[in-house]
């Protein structure tokens, strides 16, 4: 059985079971003289040793946060307390820290770093951030264009250029990608190579100039491009080559230069990577030349890639331009000269016979052309002729010539007892009857004279009419015989004469008339007979136009009837002589 004593070891009245203090005031506790017992320590409170009469505040740097506590607690690494009796510690705020324990105060974080609430170090800024104030919670990510590769960094570092940084809290830069350039530092983006320019390698400043030869006609070019046959470009730095220029030629690629089109050879377009040859026709004589040139009239070219026409030859002649062939002068031309545009006719009196000639040819004697242009000369007609050489027309034979055969160079007189009375005639015509001609070369022949007669044709002369005969027109074959009652009384006679009274003339062709006989008369001109006088009237003379009657006798009636009767008689012995009157001559 315990003892009351042990009950009660304080001896306060209260038993140990029942008593918190069944020994004293112990550590932890102080005895309250108020209340007359022990009471544990409050919070922030501490005791350590029995029967103190008063609780202890917690010193700075420490804290207790339970009742009843012997001691106090240590604040606890990145903790402090600055006032006595607390509680609890105070967490250092962000931006500081301590890493000691029982600290009153905590420390500032350095430039570099950063901290949160409660913490016990500082902790340097990662990559990517950097801080450039003391006592910072966080730490600031590097800007766009900035970077930052070292853990706690007071500041951010501009990306170099050629490099970039496109977002916050870069740890490191990126290259500009192939195809573009960052030209300056700090740099948030890349920029694409703009046109004639371009990147094949990362992280350029600047972007590579398109090389001379070379373009770049897209932006963000990762190369440049060689200019196409037909292209070129002198420069660097551009965007685009040049066409070749008419006349020109580029045969490869990346040229920096054009090349003329050398002689005989000609481009009419451009951006061309050949010239062309000339054409048959056509030359070229000059380098660089956007046309070939047609050959001038009275020139051609038969080859290509010339540099000259050639003149058309003696003989040739060349009548368009542009021309590869010369033409031979047709027949009935020529040339004589070099260079020419057409042949030349022969003109009149000349011909050309063969094709090619360089000259006309004369027409001989005998010969004419009247016409330009022909191949040979026209023989002379019968009735015409040429008596020189190189004429352009026949000569008609004149009137008293003529010529029957053909390229004659005279004519023919007419002979005498012909005559050629038109000009141009091929025969002599002989004189016809009527008429004659004594000389040579005559265009007509002379008609008989009155009194004569040319009794056949081709006569060189007339007859006179014999006596007894007449002619009184001209150009007769005949002669006319004088008619009974007439007479003609010489020759050569243009006309006959009727018999006078007392005269008659019974026949044709009589030289004269007879005289009436004795005892006959003549009363009548032109009487073909006489008649006897009367019965009863005499006559004792000749070449009497009436009888003699007796003295107071006269007989008309008698007459008239005699008269008659001789008249009938003489009518039929006419008629009977002009049956045959050569038997008269």
């Amino acid at each position: 059985h315990l003892m009351l004593d042990d009950r009660d070891p304080d001896e306060d009245g209260i038993l140990s079971i029942f008593d918190p203090f069944p020994r004293g005031c112990i550590p932890g506790s102080w005895f309250n003289s108020t209340l007359g017992d022990c009471q544990w320590n409050s919070p922030g409170h501490y005791t350590d040793q029995a029967e103190l009469t008063q609780e202890i505040p917690c010193p700075i740097g420490s804290y207790q946060p339970n009742t009843g506590q012997s001691s106090c607690l240590l604040s606890p690494p990145g903790n402090y307390t600055d006032v006595e009796a607390s509680i609890t510690p105070t967490p250092c705020p962000a931006g500081q820290y301590q890493p000691a324990e029982g600290q009153t105060a905590c420390l500032i974080v350095d430039l570099g770093h950063f901290s949160l609430e409660g913490s016990v170090e500082q902790t340097p800024c990662p990559k990517g951030t950097f801080q450039d104030s003391v006592g910072q919670s966080t730490c600031l990510d590097a800007d766009p264009g900035y970077y930052v590769d070292i853990k706690g960094s007071n500041s951010q570092f501009p990306c170099p250029s050629g490099t970039y940084s496109q977002s916050s809290g870069s740890h490191s830069c990126t290259n500009a990608d192939i195809g573009y350039h960052v030209p300056y530092s700090a740099s948030s983006e890349q920029f694409e190579c703009s046109l004639g320019t371009y990147s094949d390698t990362v992280g350029l400043t600047d972007c590579k100039l398109a090389s001379p030869g070379h373009y770049t006609d897209v932006t963000g070019a990762t190369t440049d491009f060689a200019c196409s046959f037909g292209f070129y470009q002198p420069l660097s730095g551009q965007s685009l080559c040049l066409e070749a220029d008419p006349g020109h030629f580029v045969s490869n690629n990346g040229a920096t230069e054009q090349i003329e089109c050398g002689l005989g050879f000609f481009q009419s377009q451009s951006g061309s990577d050949r010239c062309t040859p000339s054409k048959p026709g056509n030359y070229v004589n000059q380098t660089g030349a956007s046309a070939q040139t047609p050959c001038d009239s009275g020139y051609y070219q038969n080859q290509f890639v010339s540099t000259e026409c050639r003149a058309a030859d003696q003989g040739h002649y060349v009548a368009e331009t542009g021309s590869l062939l010369q033409s031979k002068c047709e027949i009935g031309s020529f040339s004589a000269q070099i260079a020419s545009v057409g042949c030349t006719s022969a003109t009149p009196g000349h011909f050309v016979s063969i094709e090619g000639a360089t000259n006309q040819t004369v027409c001989s004697n005998g010969t004419f052309q009247p016409e330009y242009g022909q191949s040979s000369c026209l023989n002379a007609e019968a009735g015409h002729f040429v008596p020189e050489s190189g004429a352009s027309e026949q000569i008609p034979c004149h009137t008293g010539t003529y010529q029957n055969l053909v390229a004659m160079t005279s004519c023919i007189e007419a002979d005498p007892g012909h005559h050629v009375p038109e000009t141009g005639m091929t025969e002599q015509i002989i004189c016809a009857a009527g008429s004659y001609q004594f000389n040579s070369g005559q265009g007509t022949c002379r008609a008989a004279d009155p009194g004569h007669f040319v009794q056949i044709s081709g006569l060189t002369g007339q007859n006179k009419c014999i006596e007894g005969w007449y002619q009184p027109s001209e150009g007769k074959a005949e002669c006319l015989q004088a008619e009974p009652g007439h007479f003609a009384s010489g020759i050569g006679s243009v006309t006959q004469t009727e018999c006078g009274l007392g005269t008659f003339q019974e026949w044709p062709g009589a030289s004269k008339c007879e005289d009436a006989h004795i005892d006959h008369y003549v009363d009548t001109i032109g009487s073909i007979s006489q008649s006897p006088c009367p019965t009863g009237s005499s006559q004792p003379l000749v070449g009497q136009s009436k009888c003699v009657w007796p003295f107071g006798v006269e007989s008309p009636a008698i007459l008239f009837v005699s008269a008659g009767v001789i008249g009938i008689l003489s009518l039929i012995a006419f008629l009977m002589i002009r049956r045959n009157p050569l038997k008269r001559i």
